[in-house]
């Protein structure tokens, strides 16, 4: 079994600004943000990897009412 936390279902991107490198999600609770916090230097780079929209630098997080799906 793999040690790698996944995100998807718990983690939406909802917006990016090019200028400062800014990716926002919202979060399915307080617990997925504080693994978030936590594995932010690996996500930040995996979204490197797989966008096209440019470079993200930093993350910013929310907690939405209602779970992402």
């Amino acid at each position: 079994m793999s040690s790698e936390i996944r995100f998807a279902g718990h983690v939406v991107a909802v917006g990016y600004d090019a200028g400062s490198g800014w990716l926002t999600v919202c979060l399915e609770s307080a617990a997925w943000g504080a693994k978030l916090t936590l594995e932010q230097t690996r996500v930040i780079a995996t979204a490197n990897e797989s966008a096209s929209d440019g470079y993200h630098r930093a993350l910013t997080a929310h907690r939405q009412a209602v779970p992402p799906r």
